[in-house]
């Protein structure tokens, strides 16, 4: 309901995973920072629009999944179900797939994933994957721009 508002205004997303603590006494970043085993935390992955800051999807993780990346295709398909367009996904290097840029593609969207270490433009059958490096290359700064905004919010809720 709280969408509802500006389900025409907000047209750019960021998505990120953390714990939850499930007691008061414990910090998911400082223990993250420890390389401390994560029990007594219940991740979740949210996805959050970038100019309003309001929640457009989230999902709690499964405990036999560690990484984000399964969770991309469901937090998407939830965002295009509550907004209008979806010009923009940005998301850290754990969402980056030749699958998931495709997505974002097909939706309308630009997807700004934080490029790994070791990535290179060519990846056979997705165009999309190399529009995103070629972005990087071609504007650095433009490009980072963009990809800014999910660390902010990052902030905000203190990702």
């Amino acid at each position: 309901m709280t969408t509802v508002s500006v389900v025409d205004l907000e047209r750019e997303f960021g998505l990120d995973g953390s714990g939850l603590s499930t007691s008061c006494k414990q910090n998911y970043e400082a223990d993250r920072a420890k390389n401390q085993i994560h029990k007594g935390y219940e991740k979740i992955v949210v996805m959050v629009g970038l100019k309003y800051r309001l929640v457009s999807a989230f999902k709690f993780a499964d405990e036999s999944i560690c990484h984000d990346l399964p969770y991309f295709v469901f937090l998407l398909n939830e965002t295009v179900k509550r907004y209008s367009r979806v010009d923009l996904v940005c998301g850290d290097s754990g969402f980056l797939s030749g699958a998931n840029c495709d997505l974002v593609v097909g939706v309308g969207g630009v997807s700004r994933f934080y490029p790994k270490r070791g990535c290179c433009l060519r990846l056979k059958g997705s165009k999309a994957w190399r529009v995103v490096f070629e972005g990087v290359v071609a504007d650095l700064q433009l490009w980072f721009e963009d990809y800014l905004g999910v660390l902010m919010w990052r902030v905000v809720f203190r990702f």
